[in-house]
């Protein structure tokens, strides 16, 4: 481990933290990086889809080395799309990626399956009572 990469930030799962070499590869990652790497063949550098991290290498940094700040979008086997939030910066060695998981989708994503949750509750319910209608008329 480097100075650059404190060792306080290997276990943190929320959060892909992520350096690369110019050249793409993984130089040192976090959890959050190795779960979203886990169920994929493709090397780390190619999960990101949008945007492409071989364009931003080359892109010109503002003021504080951001090459990108916004919407990030990575694809494995298991989430064919995944959107998180965060930034990159390059300096002379290294690309860094810090992003996070966009929590409004996740609230969003949680509302709806507490919605479709009681939505199959209650066709449970009405099935079962149907069957139980069915059985008395036989």
């Amino acid at each position: 481990m480097t100075d650059r990469w404190p060792r306080c930030l290997e276990s943190i799962s929320s959060v892909v933290l992520a350096e690369f070499d110019r050249a793409g590869h993984l130089l040192h990652d976090n959890e959050g990086m190795r779960r979203l790497c886990a169920d994929s063949d493709e090397r780390p550098w190619h999960l990101f889809t949008q945007p492409h991290l071989d364009d931003l290498v080359q892109a010109l940094p503002d003021a504080q080395g951001r090459v990108h700040a916004g919407l990030l979008t990575a694809s494995t086997r298991s989430l064919p799309m995944l959107s998180l939030t965060g930034e990159l910066r390059v300096d002379s060695d290294a690309l860094w990626l810090v992003a996070g998981y966009d929590m409004a989708e996740f609230h969003a994503l949680s509302s709806s399956l507490l919605v479709l949750n009681d939505e199959l509750g209650a066709a449970y319910r009405d099935l079962t009572r149907s069957a139980r209608e069915l059985k008395t008329r036989e």
